[in-house]
């Protein structure tokens, strides 16, 4: 067989996972397996106390899917956790926080390789996770992990099947990430700006795990301000609390450097300055 590709012959090739908003597309290395079948629901006719027929209705798929060396990030995109990514290489460390209150949908795409240069495809238009994806680290064996799932139809359908005669690329992202912007409380240039009051920062795009911490209040001359730094649940709304009242008529500065949202686009160094009244 000449496909062109490094290939596994007769069978699955490749897994996609794209985010529901196809801003995100991640291809699951180590692809060992992608069940589905179709849900229904039936039901029996009954008259003259005899049967007179049948109806099956599909509503949708359900299956599994299983591969190797899960990266943090599709781990994210299937759970709805923060993911986010710290350092350098090679000191770079990436980090997974399971803070979701719901697993999210999102499309899976497979590939299975013919044997003559051929390809079919499944496309799962609207699918989430049904428990909880199963890990495990064994002595003499990669790391796997293993998910079950459900999904539902759009546009009245819940999959797609196509059989290419030459190999064709699975989809991958359809739409851009959305524009990453800010706005504060106090404004930019603010004057009269109460002696207690807090700092709002509130950005249009949920911010990566740690992405906050660089953001500092300081004086004009550049004396720091001490504050309790928090964000809410859904990391787009950060606080700045002083530890104490503002000095009074006095210019301060927010310094938010290169803050990095969880589509990866990062902020143009910002900084922020109000005067307090």
């Amino acid at each position: 067989m000449e496909t062109g590709e490094d290939n596994k012959p007769f069978g699955l090739k490749q897994i996609v996972l794209v985010s529901y908003d196809g801003v995100t597309a991640i291809t699951l290395p180590a692809a060992l397996e992608l069940e589905f079948e179709e849900t229904v629901v039936s039901g029996e006719f009954f008259g003259n106390d005899e049967l007179q027929g049948l109806v099956t209705q599909p509503l949708g798929v359900k299956g599994k899917f299983k591969a190797g060396g899960i990266p943090l990030n599709a781990y994210a995109l299937m759970t709805g956790h923060t993911y986010g990514v710290s350092g350098a290489t090679p000191n770079e460390v990436a980090t997974l926080e399971g803070d979701s209150p719901t697993f999210p949908y999102f499309k899976a795409y497979g590939k299975s390789l013919g044997d003559a240069g051929d390809d079919v495809h499944v496309k799962l238009m609207k699918i989430k996770l049904t428990g909880s994806p199963k890990g495990s680290f064994k002595r003499g064996e990669f790391f796997m992990l293993e998910a079950e799932f459900a999904g539902v139809k759009v546009d009245g359908k819940a999959y797609d099947l196509v059989a290419n005669e030459t190999t064709t690329a699975l989809p991958g992202a359809t739409a851009s990430a959305p524009a990453f912007t800010l706005s504060s409380s106090p404004a930019d240039a603010a004057s009269g700006v109460v002696i207690s009051a807090n700092v709002v920062l509130t950005f249009s795009n949920a911010l990566k795990v740690g992405a906050e911490n660089a953001i500092m209040l300081t004086t004009a001359a550049g004396v720091p301000v001490s504050v309790a730094r928090t964000i809410d649940a859904a990391r787009k709304v950060v606080t700045l609390n002083p530890a104490s009242n503002l000095g009074a008529a006095t210019e301060h500065l927010v310094i938010v450097p290169g803050v990095t949202d969880v589509f990866d686009q990062a902020l143009t160094d910002t900084v922020i300055n109000f005067t307090t009244a």
